[in-house]
Parts: structure tokens; C-alpha cells; sequence
């Protein structure tokens, strides 16, 4: 019985965190809550660590991908003023 609970306590933290990584991937931010200063502790933190960067670099990519279209946009609209005045 003693073995079950010990098996129990290590196993559940490592399943939480591989659920977890399965809704990161799926572009959802996790954390994770795991107070024991253990290897899974330093494993939960590291993995909420990730999770903040790879959020943090999706709005940073974000945010580069709408500058680019706007100025897509901004060119297209020189080009079309531009040819505007040409045919007047």
C-alpha cells in the first residue's frame, strides 16, 4: 500500500504535466501548480516557463505579421494614388 501511494504522488504530477503540454501545443497557455521543491517542481517551473515564452514570442509574432500586411497595405495604397495622379 505504502508503494501505491508513493507511485501515486510521483505519477500524478508527470501526467498533469503531460496534459499540459498537450493543451500548450494546442496554442492554449497552462500553468502549472506544484509546490514540492522536488525534480517535478523544478520540472512544473521550468514547464511554466515555457509556456510564458512561447506566449510571449506568439504575441511578438502576432504583432510582426499585422506590421507586415499593414504595410503591404500602406504600399498598395501609394501605388494605387500614385496611379491615380498618372492618369489624371
Amino acid at each position: 500500500m505504502f508503494v501505491f501511494i508513493i507511485a501515486k504522488r510521483i505519477t500524478r504530477p508527470v501526467i498533469e504535466l503531460k496534459n499540459a503540454a498537450i493543451r500548450l501545443a494546442r496554442a492554449n497557455t497552462i500553468f502549472i501548480c506544484h509546490t514540492d521543491r522536488d525534480e517535478i517542481g523544478a520540472l512544473t517551473d521550468s514547464f511554466n516557463s515555457m509556456a510564458v515564452q512561447i506566449k510571449e514570442k506568439t504575441i511578438e509574432l502576432e504583432r510582426e505579421r499585422s506590421g507586415r500586411l499593414r504595410s503591404v497595405f500602406d504600399g498598395e495604397e501609394i501605388e494605387r494614388q500614385r496611379f491615380i495622379q498618372g492618369t489624371a
